[in-house]
């Protein structure tokens, strides 16, 4: 897999363990009894080791902000015994780690996401305490998005929630958490403002649930009820009323992709009332009224990115029980799959997204990406776009006359709309 770039994110996920005493020579001397957390007569030290910016936006060409750790609880006279080091992984070519102090310097030289770990040990002392990080470098010459702008800062959904896209308006499903039914919003303005629509929804109320769109009608597959309860049923919308198409067709799940290519919906993977992550796609040539088994292509994942691109299916990511997916599979019938990359360390859906999504936009594919999105035209060489701080749960993308947009967030606190509208 190729990439060109890509906005940065260092992130710390480990904390600290204790750096026990082996010997005084290093720190001074005294009383290896004494007390702890005293380097000239204590026995341990304990200290975390984390990078205060946690996340950060790096750009080839553009020196960095120096970066330097904070190690709280070791003592000002053991300051001089700190060393630091790269324990695995590859910093961004341009960056360089300080030995002594920890500080990152530098100016990248080469776009991609890179992971590794730096480790710190104290002269006289056994052990060490770690932190991972992950960067990414962006070239901002690569960008197909010139920018992100804030469409709503005040979205009215809440809780579980879908955006899609419907004619000329956005639509947005949410299980809503005051109402506790289904209910239909309607932005018929690019999303500046946004009504409830006065219409049953589809039954009965459930969570982790799917949508897609064909542009005229939009079609729900039904998650999970709050009691645990796995009800099934495929429901579509035109705009005006909800009507139900099947009450079972395939079987039951949460947390799945529902896609629409040429005329026919699949469904695939999720996650099912067994709480088996599921890895098969079944489909429906009669707008969701019967299903049949095609395959089980790939390993069980849920919140899978899924969206038809270029006549064909296409999936990526996706969580496992343990595992996070970071491959990318296409098929034009759902039956035969080729899977496009071989798992990189640096793909764009690295560990820890959660629940990416997908659209199609001016003949790319654009995934939300953790803090920002990733795109691409034909699915082997991925462009990184800009960065952008929200919260890395966006529950769906939508495109409208071309320009992309998404909401992040759930439960009930304010979300926002972003765009790549000018």
């Amino acid at each position: 897999m190729i990439f060109k770039g890509r906005v940065a994110r260092a992130v710390t996920w480990f904390v600290g363990i204790a750096i026990a005493c082996a010997g005084l020579s290093g720190c001074g001397g005294g009383d290896s009894a004494g007390a702890s957390n005293d380097c000239s007569g204590g026995k341990n030290v304990y200290t975390n080791l984390t990078f205060v910016n946690a996340s950060l936006a790096l750009y080839v060409g553009k020196s960095i902000t120096p970066q330097t750790p904070s190690t709280p609880g070791i003592p000002v006279s053991c300051m001089g015994s700190t060393n630091y080091s790269l324990a695995s992984g590859q910093m961004p070519p341009g960056l360089t780690l300080n030995s002594k102090t920890g500080a990152i310097t530098g100016t990248p030289t080469q776009t991609g996401i890179y992971s590794y770990q730096v480790r710190l040990t104290l002269d006289g002392f056994t052990g060490s305490v770690s932190n991972g990080v992950s960067v990414d470098v962006a070239d901002t010459g690569l960008f197909s998005v010139a920018a992100w702008k804030t469409a709503n800062s005040n979205l009215p959904m809440t809780d579980d929630f879908r955006l899609d896209a419907l004619g000329s308006q956005l639509v947005s499903l949410t299980a809503g958490f005051y109402s506790h039914t289904m209910d239909t919003y309607v932005s018929s303005d690019a999303g500046k403002t946004w009504g409830i629509q006065s219409i049953a929804g589809p039954l009965p109320f459930t969570k982790g649930f799917s949508t897609t769109s064909d542009g005229t009608s939009l079609y729900y597959s039904a998650g999970a009820t709050t009691a645990g309860a796995f009800p099934g049923g495929v429901w579509k919308f035109d705009g005006t009323t909800w009507t139900q198409r099947t009450a079972t067709g395939f079987p039951a799940r949460k947390h799945h992709a529902l896609v629409k290519l040429n005329g026919i919906l699949y469904a695939i993977g999720g996650i099912s009332s067994a709480g088996t992550y599921l890895g098969d796609v079944w489909q429906s040539t009669d707008d969701g009224a019967t299903w049949t088994y095609l395959s089980t292509p790939f390993a069980g994942r849920a919140d899978v990115c899924a969206v038809a691109f270029q006549g064909q299916l296409v999936v990526a990511g996706g969580a496992g029980a343990n595992t996070a997916y970071v491959d990318v599979w296409a098929s034009a019938d759902g039956i035969s799959w080729q899977r496009q990359q071989v798992a990189p360390a640096n793909s764009p859906f690295f560990a820890g997204v959660v629940g990416p999504q997908c659209g199609v936009a001016n003949g790319r594919l654009y995934a939300t990406q953790d803090f920002s999105v990733v795109s691409s035209a034909d699915l082997k060489t991925w462009n990184f776009e800009p960065f952008m701080m929200t919260s890395n749960r966006v529950p769906g993308m939508a495109v409208l006359n071309g320009a992309l947009y998404f909401a992040n967030g759930t439960g009930t606190s304010m979300r926002t709309l972003v765009t790549s509208a000018p």
